[in-house]
């Protein structure tokens, strides 16, 4: 009796047993050592690899100069420019890094920096060779003082060619006959355009009027003009329109041709010699009294792409009694300031590994992750290497499930100088982990768990039937005593 009932215990635990191991022998696959020898040779050459890239990192960051030529301070230390305005900001287009700010998100005037935003839209939702038909009335209201081209009612002009009245001499009446025939009113052209601010995650701005004259409720800050100022960059027509100095106005049918010229003095000698800069492409001026001088700047220096936003500068004027326009003086100093103390570093190499990370269910228990693609960062000339610091975070949590493949991305590289983040990649896997078939416990997503699912349901019901049976012995041994 009792060696029969160790023998029925015995089968039990073979059923069992076999539960855990069918599923892989149905795959028709065997481990072999040599497989997991391979995963475990090409880890080790991977991590020889980065004790080797990492001196060329070094030496590629020691050696990387800025555009200048120019050296840091004497003393090492990276002083930034003091600017005599109510705020600005410094942005590097091409690596979207802000290296300057001062004020940048306290609300303030535009003034006609806001045509920016007008132009932009007038780009998207209209055709450059629209023929529009000037409305006197929208104009009647105009201050006597508001920059104008003088159109008047009736006077047909396209859409291109008024939108060149807009940004070159800065003209309010150009403003309120694009805005009208984009938005169907000058009204529900203002709420276009701020709906268009809070979509492109402008989070201070608020306008009241398509020409940026003066209204307590019409502001905007130096980081969000920064944003919309991006935005309409990547319209090849605006950076065209807004980095011309002279336009010819064609004859109209009410008036004869007539020569535009810019407001932006970076961009042109003919009004004023004093200012001109020849690195400056653009962008766009603004001036009121409550809103002081306002300049948005853009310098294009090959792998350099600098936006300076400006606001509330001050006329300042010399001992002959002469303006000094401090939009102009201190966007200088802000752009200078960038090209002569910033510099593109590697960072980080996609050929350099950052962890080995372990891995659960897997023929090996880890594996090594390398940035998905370099990481060139914008730092000051003079940047410590040793500040520089590297964290990855796992999609998964703190480990990853086999089976994964080679270059699989699995979560994010982050770069940061003094605390700061100058750059952000993808990780990937080096090498391919396989499952380990054997202690792999199968999920619902796994093919082996549809095999397993009849498996379970006839262990189980073989149990049943063999407690059933011993059970029914056991009985009919009780009554033969009896």
């Amino acid at each position: 009796m009792k060696n029969r009932k160790i023998f029925a215990l015995l089968l039990c635990f073979l059923l069992v047993l076999q539960l855990f191991t069918l599923p892989a022998l149905a795959e028709g696959e065997e481990l072999s050592d040599s497989e997991e020898t391979e995963d475990v040779e090409d880890a080790e050459d991977v991590e020889d690899t980065e004790d080797a890239a990492a001196p060329e990192e070094a030496d590629a960051a020691e050696n990387a100069a800025s555009p200048s030529g120019k050296a840091p301070e004497a003393d090492g230390v990276l002083l930034p420019p003091e600017l005599n305005c109510k705020g600005a900001i410094l942005v590097e287009l091409n690596s979207d890094s802000t290296v300057f700010e001062m004020n940048a998100d306290e609300r303030l005037y535009p003034a006609s920096l806001t045509k920016i935003m007008t132009c932009m839209l007038a780009l998207e939702h209209g055709n450059l060779s629209d023929v529009i038909t000037v409305d006197g009335a929208l104009l009647e209201e105009m201050d006597e003082d508001s920059s104008a081209v003088g159109l008047l009612d009736g006077e047909l002009l396209t859409l291109e060619e008024l939108l060149y009245c807009v940004m070159v001499p800065s003209a309010n009446d150009a403003c309120l006959v694009v805005a009208d025939h984009i938005g169907g009113s000058v009204d529900k052209f203002v709420e276009m355009m701020n709906q268009k601010a809070a979509e492109l995650g402008c989070t201070g701005t608020h306008f009241v009027n398509p020409d940026g004259m003066h209204d307590d409720n019409h502001y905007t800050t130096p980081r969000d003009m920064s944003i919309i100022t991006k935005a309409a960059l990547e319209s090849e027509t605006f950076r065209t329109i807004c980095g011309t100095s002279v336009h010819e106005l064609p004859e109209t049918n009410t008036s004869p041709k007539q020569m535009l010229y810019t407001t932006n003095y970076f961009l042109s000698t003919i009004l004023t010699p004093d200012y001109y800069w020849e690195k400056v492409s653009g962008v766009k001026t603004g001036f009121t009294t409550p809103a002081g001088r306002c300049l948005v700047s853009l310098v294009d220096e090959g792998e350099y792409r600098y936006l300076s936003v400006v606001m509330g500068a001050e006329t300042l004027y010399n001992e002959d009694g002469y303006p000094i326009y401090g939009s102009f003086t201190e966007s200088r100093k802000l752009l200078e300031y960038g090209l002569d103390n910033f510099t593109f570093a590697a960072v980080l190499s996609h050929l350099s590994p950052i962890a080995q990370v372990s891995v659960s269910s897997g023929a090996v228990d880890s594996v090594v992750i390398a940035p998905q693609s370099d990481v060139n960062a914008l730092l000051p000339l003079n940047y410590d290497p040793k500040k520089i610091q590297v964290d990855y975070t796992l999609d998964s949590g703190e480990s990853l499930a086999a089976p994964l493949t080679a270059d699989q991305v699995v979560g994010t590289a982050t770069v940061t100088y003094e605390g700061k983040v100058v750059g952000k990649t993808g990780v990937r896997t080096i090498a391919a982990v396989e499952r380990n078939k054997i202690m792999a416990v199968p999920t619902k997503d796994d093919p082996a768990f549809l095999r397993l699912v009849p498996l379970v349901i006839i262990v189980i019901a073989a149990i049943l039937l063999l407690i059933s049976w011993l059970n029914r012995r056991a009985g009919r041994k009780r009554r033969r005593r009896h």
